[in-house]
């Protein structure tokens, strides 16, 4: 039977996640560390030389030099990746620590960014640390496992945050020209916009995320393939934003989970995604586009070159496989 190796912090997150109770103080580090190790076998995982673990018990509230930096829950990413989406992400991780900015001799947090706060000493005497080769994690005082995304664990760790999220969200939309990602905002037609973190008295329907570009807010879905930018309007009734029907802005071809290209799920799709997805795989391949809507969409990727010399010949298996699905879907 073929192994496949999943990295460590899976495993750490299926332990953690199944043991209902407080990793207990009687039971010693090198049990849990077993523990691990014993899951790993049953998977087909080396548990010598796939990753260098180092468990870590801290024994005072002084937290260790090498861990310090900016960490988000492990529950979050995951959700974030699957559902892509940030507010299904943060309210499914409503009872964990939104963030954690560890310093020398305090760590901070923030409520849902709704009320910053710094976390009692005797709460993080209980955390324990683990590093995987070059990855930094924390398990807290209730076995919640927590990611580091960047070593500054200063009040920057909002700006990390942000800027992590805008990254997961765009990672497909990021290659088009007219859309650029830096230092926590995202551009996008050369209008800045910055992330709302605080999601309290905010109210839409499959929301993604919502935008600021200073003057209003703005709610963007992912429809399909393309995305929409609302605009927004106070609730008479309490002091609360809720999204309009009017679209500010459109992005096309926003995201279609393009690291699993060509293996993509086209079961949800309309007519005119299941196009604008077939016609993806000749763009993959510099297909000179002639329909000029077409040509507008994949001329805009920062990937896409027109090869003089194409022929769909050049399509691998799992190419041809998709093509010939999206037609059958379309007839």
């Amino acid at each position: 039977m073929k192994k496949v190796f999943i990295p460590i912090f899976l495993f750490l997150f299926i332990f953690i996640s199944c043991n209902k109770k407080e990793i207990s103080e009687e039971k010693s580090w090198e049990e849990f560390s077993k523990t691990v190790n014993e899951i790993k076998k049953k998977q087909g995982l080396n548990t010598e030389n796939k990753s260098e673990i180092q468990f870590q018990k801290n024994e005072n509230t002084k937290i260790p030099e090498e861990f310090l930096g900016t960490y988000i829950p492990m529950n979050f990413e995951l959700f974030l990746k699957s559902e892509h989406s940030y507010t299904k992400a943060l309210y499914q991780t409503w009872d964990l620590y939104t963030l954690l900015m560890l310093q020398n001799d305090i760590c901070y947090s923030d409520l849902h960014f709704h009320d910053g706060y710094a976390i009692d000493n005797n709460l993080i005497s209980k955390w324990k640390y683990i590093k995987d080769n070059e990855n930094y994690y924390i398990i807290d005082e209730k076995g919640r496992l927590y990611k580091r995304i960047n070593t500054d664990g200063s009040y920057n760790g909002y700006e990390f945050y942000a800027e992590y999220v805008l990254t997961e969200i765009f990672k497909d939309a990021k290659h088009k020209q007219n859309i650029k990602l830096t230092d926590g905002f995202v551009y996008i037609d050369d209008e800045q916009f910055t992330l709302v973190l605080d999601m309290n008295f905010l109210e839409a329907e499959n929301d993604c995320i919502w935008l600021t570009n200073g003057e209003q807010l703005f709610v963007l879905k992912i429809e399909g393939l393309t995305a929409k930018i609302y605009e927004t309007e106070s609730i008479e009734s309490h002091h609360g934003i809720k999204e309009t029907d009017k679209i500010y802005k459109e992005i096309p071809m926003f995201y279609w989970n393009d690291e699993n290209y060509p293996n993509l799920d086209i079961s949800k799709l309309n007519k005119n995604d299941l196009r604008l997805l077939r016609n993806l795989i000749y763009a993959k391949h510099g297909y000179q586009f002639k329909s000029e809507d077409l040509k507008q969409i994949y001329e805009n990727f920062d990937w896409y070159k027109v090869n003089p010399n194409f022929k769909e010949s050049s399509f691998n298996e799992r190419e041809v496989l998709l093509k010939d699905s999206i037609i059958n879907k379309e007839k």
